[in-house]
């Protein structure tokens, strides 16, 4: 569990940040439990895990051409400028969510993906 204690420093901290409200008030209004949210923690390390031992066994990383090209889409998503998103999130917080996208589209590309009668 202390190892958890970043994600929930990081989560507790973005939903502060995005509803202007208390953990436990957003917690309430969700109807989340401590429990729900430990489970939730418990998934997301797992799959931070597997997705940064897949992109380290195919050597898969983000070039600084990339990361530009990344944000600049993830800004004109958002309606907002490069320089606002990446002075609201950071650096790193963007980098991973590139990763992660550059990741699932290797697994995506290399999948067989076949229709299952029922």
């Amino acid at each position: 569990i202390k190892a958890l204690q970043p994600y929930f420093e990081n989560i507790n901290l973005m939903i502060v940040e995005a509803s202007g409200m208390t953990v436990e008030q957003v917690m309430s209004i969700m109807g989340w439990t401590e429990e729900v949210l430990m489970e939730n923690a418990r998934l997301y390390t797992k799959g931070d895990l597997v997705f940064n031992a897949i992109s380290q066994k195919e050597n898969i990383g983000i070039s600084e051409e990339e990361y530009l090209t990344g944000l600049a889409k993830y800004a004109e998503s958002a309606g907002t400028t490069s320089s606002m998103l990446e002075a609201y999130y950071g650096k790193d917080y963007i980098m991973e969510n590139l990763l992660w996208d550059k990741v699932l589209v290797s697994i995506y590309d290399r999948a067989t993906i076949a229709r299952v009668e029922e």
